[in-house]
């Protein structure tokens, strides 16, 4: 994963120091925060990478996809019904403590903060594999 880091770091300092950063608030145990700040580098890097403010990120990473930054496969993963869009849509319009994740039939509240864990733990390494591949592509 250092790799990865450290190539979105030569593509971007702040971006790079801000994934850095989120590694390590979730490391100290406050995963929906480090969550959170994921998913402003991704929205960021997607603005950066299509150099344009306009639309939302959904539109971004469509137009991602149809510029060959990323595969039908990783949009799935950030855009889809299931994808960390829900995840991220859940933490920031949504009453979280409604909501859980099944993860190999384990079924987890967004109401405990070990959820936040287990899902960061889970799911930022492909995220920020994305955005590797995103810049990467983009060259």
């Amino acid at each position: 994963m250092t790799h990865y880091i450290d190539r979105i770091w030569l593509y971007s300092a702040f971006y790079g120091e801000q994934l850095r950063i989120s590694l390590q608030i979730h490391e100290e145990g406050n995963s929906y925060a480090a969550f959170l700040l994921l998913f402003n580098v991704l929205e960021l890097l997607c603005k950066s990478l299509k150099e344009s403010d306009d639309g939302n990120v959904v539109s971004d990473i469509k137009w991602m996809l149809e510029n060959a930054l990323i595969t039908p496969e990783e949009e799935a993963f950030l855009n889809g019904q299931e994808g960390i869009r829900k995840i991220r849509n859940i933490m920031t319009h949504r009453n979280l403590y409604e909501y859980y994740f099944e993860d190999d039939g384990i079924v987890y509240s967004f109401a405990d903060s070990e959820t936040w864990d287990i899902a960061y733990a889970n799911y930022a390494p492909q995220i920020i594999e994305i955005m590797y591949n995103a810049i990467v592509n983009k060259e």
